[in-house]
């Protein structure tokens, strides 16, 4: 078996030599076309000289400028790798282009045309040029694009939607033809027109996987007339401001995007969203998903990292339970169990085990305890046992960083293990109740020695479960003996994962002899863990002095 620990990387089996006395220039060791093929593409394994990052992309993007301005080596730039993708990243990043620039990039992504697949790093120093789009247009294979951010560039903006349209009716006219299907827009400032051309292009191409994680509005039109929509959610009647919770101005940016995007939320050809951390609220989430509701084929939905409180969350469970095709969601990083709000969680959950679709399930925490009673943690882990249990075709769970672990603090530690124990085997009976779980992570929940054993020992026999991480829990003699156990018994799993989950000698030992035991595991992780120390416990019937004679 592999079993893998933390270990310190060994780079090289000498100290590096001194450096060169003051004066003298230190000498390059390499052959001429090692250093030109690392200058053209970035695959050398090291910067000459070791220097920095900062540096040698400095260094790489000033040799390209100089290239690209000959058409006869552009084609050397802009070579596709072997999997169809042109990564324009290197000479992108504090490049000036010219057009002569934007004339030979265009030239040398025509000789390998039928061989691109994929655009990288676009951005607006080429979009910006004609020549540059045209060639993109041009692409016969041309399936996925990724924009590196605009900065504001509304030629830019505007060249970008005129390639996705453009696209979508040359494959309409040719189905043989792929055209683009996937757009990455990650990280981007834009505002209300240049989001809403996009939209419409991404619309009008049927593109259908679209990624907006970390895309912000910088300017947002006057907001609309209240929808009947928050009513539903119990939203105040204030206007749009008041029921998306927030200043005007953050409110109105949050409007903005759905807004703007609602043509391509809206399209049937739409299979995966993903819109992380795009600082979406409460109005803005019911304008989400209102929008979502025209959109059959979505089966990935990614809104993790927005801030969203109750009425987005009602709104999300509406939709969720009622989604047609959705076979993935991922609600990680939202504030919900940290501020206490069951009617909340309690939605969701319900929404969950109510989909007659959904196969995967992230809703990693913050992995702190916030408003949470211990008390409020116990319902917590009952809801979302509740939800596995009601939705048993789920194949991946991942509920990292949800406080269902109890709290010693104003409390008997027996009444925190008690809790603990309870929360870790009504998780684990849900699991075991759900044959199709093949990955199940529970990192950082606050699961003590004695619920991570009751949440181990309730998966036993489990027909399907291959990846099982708990890390960041405390795994002692009790939680290391239902480990042993369980590999012992099983005949699927091949990933275990207990970093830093405080595994000393005497648990490490169990382990150990379990893995003679089991004929699947691959991987063992103890990284993090204090493996040759004691852990201090005292084996009562030891410590017992011996019977007088």
């Amino acid at each position: 078996q592999r079993v893998e620990a933390a270990a310190p990387p060994v780079l090289g089996d000498a100290l590096p030599p001194p450096p060169p006395p003051r004066g003298e220039a230190a000498a390059l060791t390499m052959r001429a076309g090692d250093l030109k093929a690392w200058l053209l593409a970035g695959r050398w394994a090291d910067a000459p000289l070791g220097l920095g990052d900062d540096f040698a992309d400095g260094l790489r993007a000033a040799f390209l400028t100089r290239r690209l301005a000959a058409p006869a080596e552009a084609g050397e730039v802009v070579a596709p790798l072997a999997d169809g993708t042109v990564e324009l990243g290197a000479f992108e990043r504090g490049t000036v282009l010219t057009h002569a620039h934007a004339e030979a990039f265009a030239l040398g992504l025509g000789r390998d045309a039928a061989a691109v697949t994929r655009v990288a790093s676009l951005g607006p120093s080429l979009l910006a040029f004609a020549p540059a789009a045209e060639a993109l247009k041009a692409l016969p294979a041309l399936t996925s694009l990724d924009i590196a951010p605009l900065g504001g560039s509304a030629a830019a903006a505007a060249a970008l939607a005129d390639v996705l349209a453009t696209s979508g009716r040359r494959a309409r006219a040719n189905p043989g033809r792929a055209g683009i299907d996937a757009l990455s827009l990650r990280a981007q400032q834009l505002g209300f027109d240049e989001a809403a051309a996009l939209a419409a292009a991404v619309a009008d191409g049927r593109i259908s996987s679209l990624d907006l994680s970390g895309t912000r509005h910088t300017a947002a039109p006057p907001p609309p007339k209240l929808s009947p929509a928050f009513a539903t959610y119990g939203a105040p009647r204030g206007g749009v401001a008041a029921a998306m919770g927030g200043g005007l101005a953050a409110a109105d940016r949050a409007a903005a995007f759905a807004l703007a995007w609602r043509p391509a939320l809206e399209s049937s050809a739409l299979t995966s969203l993903r819109v992380s951390q795009c600082a979406l609220s409460d109005g803005a989430i019911v304008l989400l998903t209102g929008a979502l509701r025209r959109a059959p084929a979505l089966a990935t939905l990614d809104v993790s990292l927005n801030a969203f409180g109750e009425g987005g969350a009602l709104a999300l469970a509406d939709f969720v339970a009622a989604a047609p095709s959705l076979t993935a969601l991922d609600l990680s990083g939202n504030p919900l169990a940290d501020r206490h709000a069951l009617v909340a969680l309690t939605a969701l959950s319900e929404a969950v085990g109510a989909s007659t679709t959904l196969k995967s399930l992230e809703w990693a925490g913050l992995g702190r305890a916030g408003a949470l009673t211990p008390r409020g943690r116990a319902q917590w882990a009952a809801l979302a046992a509740s939800a596995i249990t009601d939705r048993r075709a789920l194949e991946v769970v991942d509920l990292s960083g949800q406080p269902f672990g109890g709290d010693a603090a104003g409390a008997s530690v027996e009444a925190a293990a008690a809790r603990d124990a309870r929360a870790g085997l009504s998780l684990g009976v849900a699991v075991r109740s759900s044959w199709a779980v093949h990955t199940l992570r529970l990192d950082g929940c606050g699961l003590a020695d004695g619920g991570v054993a009751a949440l181990v020992g309730a998966l036993s026999g489990h027909v399907a479960l291959a990846t099982l991480s708990l890390s960041r829990n405390a795994v002692g003699r009790r939680g290391a003996a239902a480990l042993a156990a369980f590999l012992g018994g099983t005949r699927t799993l091949r990933s275990l994962a207990l970093v830093g989950a405080g595994v000393h000698e005497e648990a490490a030992l169990v382990l150990a002899a379990a893995l003679r035991q089991t004929a699947t595991l691959e991987v063992l992780d103890l990284s993090a863990n204090p493996l040759g120390t004691t852990d201090g416990e005292v084996d009562a019937a030891a410590a017992e002095p011996a019977a007088a004679p």
